[in-house]
This record gives structure tokens, C-alpha cells and sequence, in this order.
């Protein structure tokens, strides 16, 4: 093909609405390469500039993993905004409620909530390798799809049911003080029951998103293959665990925490942690990517129909009985002539005797075929005559190429 072919050729499969992948060795190439959705250099020579992946091998097996490594990235982008904006509005949530008293947390609490709980899990998301193997249906291409908006507000309206029930709870013990609004000190309000209960549960959340929001297969390899994510959930989470049952003085201090007089009370805050992060746990994993993922999403999608000009095209010639037209004439003759049921079967009788027709010839060749070599055996054995050595001169020999005399291959020249 001309380079302009190869052009136009993937110009057009794109303007069908298809994802092209293109692989080329050389400088004509670098058109195609450059226009491409994916375009992989098989050569460090010209095309490896136009194109923005490099092989090293001369081949295609390095296009399922480029394959591979892009739906990865793609899940783990979506998982890390998600986990971001989650973070962000769950942290919004829980200070609206503790203005709704005129309190605030505290510097320390946002370092804690900011640096310590939210800042490497977003930096190595992305370090989960890509999963080994490839299935046919890809990952959410597009953020404002239905499925990742439905499992952000579905988070957050979880956790803000969650700090609701925790201030809820702090506010019916009976050693509860509420809260004195202090205008002289608002930039620096005084710990309170509420706002420990309501940050106690809220440090939680943080570790919940980030776990949940972790995509595994079938795009990137499982959770625990990640031992630095691992390590960081697991030291989060005992973090978040001594802060919430009982912290040193000086830890409270610093997050503004006030203890409560029974520790059964911080005792249950956590077991309300631990069952938020359970149900967030089943309602990500099972309902969201299980249940809507695997059997929602796609049936709302053949309900709706086709969507790319290459799937509505796909659809126009299934339905058209005239194609493909070649070797249609009598499948064509009976649908005209009876119903669909009858060309069905019309169809698979013809391509049942001739995938009969074509084994019983092929039968027959190789019988053929086995027949001429014994033939061809036998008589060459007959035919052996004793085997002769015959030496000829190079003077005779001269004289025999002049005159166009053939030699035989027994005959040896001294």
C-alpha cells in the first residue's frame, strides 16, 4: 500500500467511530503512525518519531501489551480521580456539619485529614501492574458516564449518612456538653464530643476510598500485588484506628480531640467505621462493578441500540438479506418465497454439504496423492540399474559441452 493509502485507510475506520492501532517500520509509514489512535514504530529508525510507542522487536506481540498497559492506565486514572474528588466533597461534608454548631477542625486536624491520610495514596495509584490477560469488553471510557458519577454520589451520600448517625449518637449520651459558640475563638474553637465523633468517623472514609477505588482485574492485576499501596492502606488504617479509640494527649490535643468519660463510646465509633467500610466495600465491589457493571450497564446498552457509525453499519447489513451477495441467489429465492425459518435451515443445509463436499474432495486428494508417491516408489526400486562409476577427462569433458552431450550423474571428472 502507498503511504497515502495506509492514510486514508485509517482515516477512514476512525470516521466509523473505531479505535485504529497502527504498526510500521518505515519512513512511509509515519503519516499513518502520527494519525493513529495508538501508533507503535516497529524500528528506532524514521517511524519512531512520528509514532508515540517504540518496540524493540521486530513484530506485532507488542500490540496486546500496549493493549494492556492502556486500559490500565485508563482504570487507574478514573479510580484516582474518583478517589480525589470523593476526598474532597467527604471532607466538605463533615465540615458543613460541624459549622452547622460553630465549630471547625482544628490545623492539626487538616494536616492530619491532608498530608498524612490523603497524600500518597493518589501519588502511587498508578503503580498497580496491568492484569495478564485480555477480555473483550473495555473499561469506561468517559468519566461523566453513568456508572463512575453513580458510584461517587453514591459514596458520598453513604458517608454522609454515616456522620450523621455518629453525631446523632454522640448527642443522645448522657454526659454530652454541647457546644458554646465563643466569637473571640473562632479561628481556634475548643474540642468538642460532636466534632471528635464526627472526625473520627470522617479519617475513615479517606481509607475506605482509597481501597475501593483501587480497580483490579479484570484491567489491573489484584489489590494485595501492590505491596507499597498495600503497606500504605494498612498503615493508614491502624492510624486511623489509634486515633479513633484513644489517642495520647498530645495527638489529641494537636487534631482537637476531646475524649469521651466511657471508652465503650470511641469503641463504638469504630465499630460504625468498621461497618461503613464494610457496607462501602459490598456496594462498590459487588453491586457497582459486579452487578451494574457486568449485567446493568450492558443490557441498557443493547436496549439503546448502537451508537458508533461502524455498530449502526454492522446492524444495516445483518438485517440485509442480500448480503453479502455473493452466493446469496438461492438463500434470497426461499426467503422470498417462504419465511425466515426455511432460509435458516436452506442456509445451513448448503454450508453443511458443501463443508461435506469440500472434506470429501480433500478425502479423495490426499488418497490421490499417497496412491502416485508408492507408484513413483515402486517403480524407481525397479527401475534402480547397478550402481557405475565412470571417469571422464576434462579434455572429453570440453568436447561434450561443445557439442551439448549430456553427462550422466554417476560419471566423475579426473
Amino acid at each position: 500500500m502507498l503511504p497515502e493509502h495506509k492514510l486514508n485507510l485509517i482515516e477512514t475506520l476512525q470516521s466509523l467511530g473505531h479505535q485504529v492501532g497502527m504498526c510500521g517500520d518505515g519512513a512511509n509509514d509515519c503519516g499513518a503512525l502520527k494519525t493513529a489512535h495508538a501508533g507503535v514504530s516497529l524500528s528506532v529508525a524514521e517511524a519512531s518519531v512520528a509514532a508515540p510507542f517504540t518496540s524493540t522487536q521486530q513484530n506485532i506481540q507488542c500490540i496486546p501489551q500496549v493493549i494492556k498497559e492502556g486500559r490500565a492506565a485508563l482504570a487507574a486514572t478514573f479510580g484516582a480521580f474518583r478517589y480525589m474528588v470523593c476526598y474532597c466533597f467527604v471532607l466538605l461534608a463533615a465540615v458543613l456539619i460541624m459549622f452547622w454548631d460553630g465549630q471547625k477542625p482544628s490545623d492539626g486536624g487538616y494536616v492530619i485529614i491532608d498530608i498524612v491520610l490523603n497524600l500518597l495514596p493518589p501519588i502511587i495509584f498508578g503503580s498497580t501492574h496491568a492484569y495478564p490477560g485480555l477480555v473483550k469488553r473495555p473499561p469506561t471510557r468517559s468519566i461523566i458516564s453513568f456508572l463512575p458519577q453513580f458510584s461517587m454520589f453514591s459514596f458520598m451520600l453513604i458517608q454522609i449518612g454515616v456522620y450523621v448517625l455518629a453525631y446523632e449518637y454522640c448527642l443522645m449520651q448522657p454526659w454530652y456538653e454541647p457546644f458554646i459558640y465563643d466569637k473571640d475563638r473562632t479561628h481556634l474553637p475548643a474540642a468538642s464530643h460532636s466534632g471528635t465523633a464526627i472526625l473520627s468517623v470522617n479519617m475513615m472514609s479517606y481509607v475506605i476510598a482509597a481501597t475501593i477505588f483501587s480497580p483490579g482485574p479484570p484491567y489491573r492485576k489484584n489489590f494485595f500485588s501492590n505491596k507499597l499501596y498495600t503497606g500504605v492502606i494498612v498503615v493508614e488504617f491502624l492510624l486511623v484506628s489509634y486515633f479513633t479509640i484513644y489517642p495520647a494527649d498530645s495527638v489529641a490535643t494537636f487534631i482537637n480531640l476531646k475524649r469521651a468519660p466511657f471508652i465503650e463510646y470511641h469503641l463504638t465509633l469504630y465499630a460504625l467505621s468498621l461497618a461503613n467500610f464494610i457496607i462501602s466495600f459490598l456496594w462498590e465491589i459487588y453491586f457497582i462493578q459486579g452487578f451494574l457493571f457486568e449485567y446493568v450497564v450492558p443490557a441498557l446498552r443493547r436496549w439503546k441500540g448502537p451508537i458508533h457509525k461502524f455498530e449502526k453499519l454492522q446492524l444495516e447489513l445483518a438485517s440485509n438479506s442480500k448480503w453479502p451477495p455473493v452466493g446469496r441467489y438461492e438463500i434470497t429465492t426461499v426467503r422470498e418465497n417462504f419465511n425466515d425459518e426455511d432460509a435458516e435451515v436452506a442456509n445451513s443445509s448448503r454450508r453443511s454439504s458443501r463443508r461435506h463436499d469440500w472434506m470429501r474432495r480433500s478425502s479423495e486428494l490426499r488418497h490421490s496423492m499417497l496412491v502416485g508417491l508408492k507408484l513413483a516408489k515402486a517403480d524407481s526400486v525397479e527401475e534402480e540399474p547397478e550402481e557405475t562409476v565412470s571417469f571422464v577427462t576434462f579434455r572429453e569433458g570440453r568436447s561434450r559441452v561443445r557439442t551439448g552431450t549430456s553427462f550422466s550423474s554417476d560419471q566423475n571428472f579426473v
